[in-house]
């Protein structure tokens, strides 16, 4: 992974969350074995995502090599009960108990909470607890809203006589944006909540923290006839200052779609700049695709223009519904591999093909269908002068990486291209690239700089010369 602590913290919450909707990695021992690296980390929130991760793909002999991290995070709660819970998932209840007996760790509220999220074996213990929202630790709270959002929780987890679905709202306003956060959070997961509720009106959802609206919003989101009468709050955040805001309302949205939408969705596409919440937004047009022309040409022109076997690619075929844009999208896939067959497809009909835009000489990479759409030329030489400097970056990220033997075969087929930035020799980059981010080096920390080289110079290869 990358030297910055961030990178690592989301590349483990990604893969977390890959791993929930059914994912899974081509080289698991690999990247298992450098997760078990990060539960020594000197980022606290590497370490608990560490933890949580090992909970998806690790396994119980993996167990002894937990131990002593978790032991050594006793004073940070979070990071412990992420242990205890990484634990509960991959030992049996039996074999778990001798554990905390050794560790002296008592069966407490937080410690069934814990458990209470990868394990039925505590639920009797568990249906004992009772929560005073008022008295609770933060910690404590989080932990409950977390099992609330899993459907793991005892209904009468805060009150012997009132059941949790009455009690949640009451942390919407809690002064630990974290707590509010995840009571929104457990809001939109459980399918048993909703708007009604939340303690807090639409109308002032734009006044809670950055970190709570984008879930607050989503409780708008998770029924479309909700969503549309509060049309103006969904437009309203969509024009929020803050990205994780736009981004929570684009996630929301994937799966709605009524009248106007479509022109509210387009106009904010056009001006949006992050590229993760228009990544997002293209997902909800991929889902209705054929329900708008506008979501269609977006849509389509994105595919083309990301590199083949990239996670936008893959998020794009998952969201379509309709047969007819999946084949357009594998006709697209086959065009780009094998460009060579393309164009003798193309060559007969050349000097009848209509373009709408400015035509200079050079190969051709369509963001229309047939004829009909605009059309960007890419010649040899600026497909050179492109790649060129993406070349000489990656050599140099590479010769900073921490990671001298992973990189040293990369720098020298690197240099080779920069020397002759021919088809071929830029085409050994992209592979060895392209090996590295499937996992194959991930172990020497070349994972997260194999897949950004990859997405911006892979585009470019077709357009090379095969010749200096």
């Amino acid at each position: 992974m990358a030297d910055s602590p961030v990178v690592r913290k989301q590349g483990l919450q990604r893969l977390c969350s890959l791993y929930r909707q059914g994912g899974r990695l081509a080289a698991p021992r690999a990247m298992k074995a450098l997760i078990l690296t990060s539960l020594v980390d000197r980022d606290s929130k590497v370490r608990r995502w560490s933890f949580n991760a090992l909970a998806q793909l690790g396994e119980a002999a993996d167990v002894p090599l937990m131990i002593g991290p978790w032991k050594d995070n006793r004073n940070d709660p979070e990071i412990f009960e992420a242990g205890l819970t990484t634990l509960a998932n991959l030992l049996s209840k039996d074999d778990l108990l001798v554990i905390l007996k050794e560790a002296e760790v008592c069966l407490d509220a937080s410690a069934l909470m814990a458990l209470g999220q990868q394990t039925d074996g505590f639920r009797a213990e568990l249906a004992a607890v009772r929560l005073d929202i008022d008295q609770a630790t933060h910690g404590q709270l989080r932990s409950a809203t977390l099992l609330i959002g899993l459907k793991k929780a005892p209904n009468t987890l805060f009150s012997g006589r009132f059941p949790v679905s009455d009690v949640i709202g009451d942390l919407n306003l809690h002064p630990d944006p974290i707590v509010s956060q995840y009571s929104f959070w457990a809001t939109v997961e459980h399918p048993d909540l909703g708007l009604d509720h939340v303690r807090v009106p639409p109308s002032q959802f734009s006044q809670l923290p950055p970190n709570v609206q984008g879930w607050a919003y989503r409780t708008l989101t998770k029924d479309g006839s909700k969503a549309i009468a509060h049309y103006d709050a969904i437009v309203e955040a969509s024009e929020s200052v803050h990205p994780e805001v736009r981004e929570g309302v684009a996630i929301g949205l994937r799966d709605i779609y009524y009248d106007s939408l479509d022109v509210t969705v387009a106009d904010w596409f056009v001006d949006e700049r992050d590229p993760a919440v228009r990544d997002r937004l293209l997902e909800h047009m991929a889902t209705h695709v054929t329900k708008s022309s506008a979501y269609y040409e977006e849509v389509m022109k994105a595919y083309r223009d990301a590199a083949g076997g990239s996670v936008l690619r893959s998020r794009l075929e998952a969201a379509n519904r309709d047969d007819a844009v999946s084949l357009e999208m594998r006709r697209i896939t086959f065009q780009m591999n094998d460009p060579d067959l393309f164009a003798s497809m193309m060559r007969p009909t050349m000097n009848t093909q209509n373009f709408n835009g400015p035509v200079n000489a050079g190969g051709i990479s369509n963001s229309g269908i047939g004829n009909s759409g605009s059309v960007q030329i890419v010649s040899a030489a600026e497909a050179q002068a492109k790649v060129k400097p993406l070349l000489e970056q990656l050599r140099q990220e590479l010769e900073a990486a921490n990671a001298p033997e992973g990189s040293a075969h990369g720098i020298a087929i690197v240099n080779e291209a920069i020397a002759s930035p021919t088809k071929s020799k830029v085409e050994t980059v992209v592979g060895w690239l392209k090996n590295v981010k499937e996992g194959g080096d991930v172990i020497a920390g070349l994972g997260a700089l194999a897949i950004s080289s990859y997405d911006k110079i892979a585009p470019l290869v077709h357009h090379l010369p095969s010749f200096s």
